[in-house]
């Protein structure tokens, strides 16, 4: 019986954006083995993007199948659909957006915002 040993280290492919202003967002996709109806590989793959304050938020993307040709293809798709967002956010600072304004508060003639009455129950 011959034993064979395999590196517990994942394969990893990865894909990294960087602008002149040293902004960064890394993609990457990891093997987690092989599909369930081939010896494909399958690759799950997710975005690293920088967050207002400093730190990285990490986005899910989903699965790959295929090689290693197949995953960095993968990531390359993916930077070319989140680059919209990516420009939007680099353009913010990376802030997140303003909350959303309550069209449902009373105000008075300047323009201030008044308590709302409690909301009660008839019986």
């Amino acid at each position: 019986m011959t034993l064979t040993f395999r590196s517990s280290i994942q394969d990893e492919v990865v894909l990294i954006d960087r602008d002149n202003a040293g902004n960064q967002r890394v993609l990457r996709a990891v093997s987690i083995g092989e599909s369930n109806n081939s010896n494909r590989g399958q690759w799950q793959c997710h975005i690293e993007e920088p967050v207002y304050g400093g730190g990285v938020k990490k986005r899910e993307a989903g699965l790959v199948y295929g090689g290693r040709g197949e995953a960095a293809a993968g990531l390359a798709d993916l930077l070319h659909r989140t680059e919209i967002d990516w420009k939007q956010n680099r353009a913010s600072g990376f802030r997140p957006p303003p909350p959303a304004r309550d069209v449902n508060v009373s105000l008075d003639e300047a323009g201030n915002v008044i308590g709302n009455a409690p909301i009660t129950q008839r019986r």
